[in-house]
């Protein structure tokens, strides 16, 4: 086989596993469904392994299948930027560009978001497309320029620069001690209503690392009846006196000054989260470099 034919076979592969159907394929590309298995096929017999195994329904993708699909859609990715290096060679930076952000929702709100506007207002030639998600995040399906996450990415191949470390703290209004209590142990904390945390994988966080006034770290069984994948209600919930909050000062520092909100159990310090700027390419626009610089200060102007 040239090749030409497989490249081009190997393009309909990746595409039929973002895209899941045979038939969806074949809309995409404008070809039969035939076409689309026929082209499947001799990838298959040129590579000399199976790369789906096959049901009446559905497929799945076997070990070498999603090593190929892995490797081609990186180098794809690279290709892509490369294209775009090539075109604006020689031209000046002052090209429109439009970056793709994902942000996760809650204390990145505090620290980034309301920084953006002016950074724009600064560079009129940059438009950007900014995604608030607690989710797992596909640079390369997705089309992402960057990501902050609040993990090490699965895909270890990306670029991952780590940007912040956040200690979170507990905190509720004055009328909610004067109702329920001031809990002073987690013995204590067990009886109150506590916001919990759903995980970016929609799994519950079930324990919490822990450290205590003496300076051991244990991890605390949390037994939450309340929890959220969305910080932003937080605050909100917490106003209302009903429910303890999970957070960081600089989330709540207007409310803290103005006492609406109290520390609980300050000598406590509950789950550490770190922050890492993910991307996937070699070579940026300097458009890009240039935000990622600005994302950096926001972070250590903190």
């Amino acid at each position: 086989m040239e090749d030409k034919s497989l490249y081009s076979n190997t393009q309909t592969f990746c595409r039929l596993i973002e895209i899941g159907t045979f038939s969806g394929v074949a809309n995409k590309l404008g070809i039969s469904q035939s076409t689309v298995s026929r082209r499947i096929a001799l990838l298959e017999e040129n590579l000399g392994v199976s790369l789906l195994r096959r049901n009446t329904r559905n497929f799945e993708l076997t070990e070498s299948g999603q090593q190929l699909y892995d490797t081609f859609i990186q180098q794809e990715a690279i290709l892509k930027r490369t294209f775009v290096e090539l075109r604006n060679h020689g031209e000046e930076n002052d090209n429109p560009v439009t970056i793709r952000l994902s942000l996760p929702m809650g204390v990145i709100n505090g620290i980034i978001s309301p920084h953006i506007p002016d950074y724009l207002q600064r560079h009129p030639n940059l438009s950007l497309l900014a995604f608030y998600q607690n989710r797992e995040v596909d640079m390369v399906k997705e089309n992402f320029d960057l990501a902050i996450l609040r993990h090490v990415p699965k895909h270890l191949t990306l670029r991952i620069r780590k940007l912040y470390q956040c200690q979170f703290n507990l905190y509720c209004t004055p009328e909610y001690i004067i109702r329920y209590g001031e809990p002073k142990s987690l013995t204590d904390l067990g009886s109150h209503l506590v916001l919990g945390a759903v995980r970016e994988d929609n799994m519950v966080n079930t324990s919490v690392d822990v450290t205590l006034p003496n300076g051991e770290r244990i991890l605390w069984k949390q037994s939450s009846r309340f929890m959220l994948n969305n910080n932003d209600p937080s605050l909100r919930i917490g106003k209302s006196g009903q429910a303890i909050i999970a957070g960081i000062d600089l989330l709540y520092k207007d409310e803290l000054l103005r006492g609406e909100l109290v520390k609980v159990m300050p000598n406590y310090k509950f789950a550490t989260f770190e922050y890492y700027l993910v991307r996937t390419d070699t070579g940026l626009n300097p458009h890009i470099e240039e935000f990622i610089k600005f994302i950096e200060q926001c972070f250590k102007s903190l």
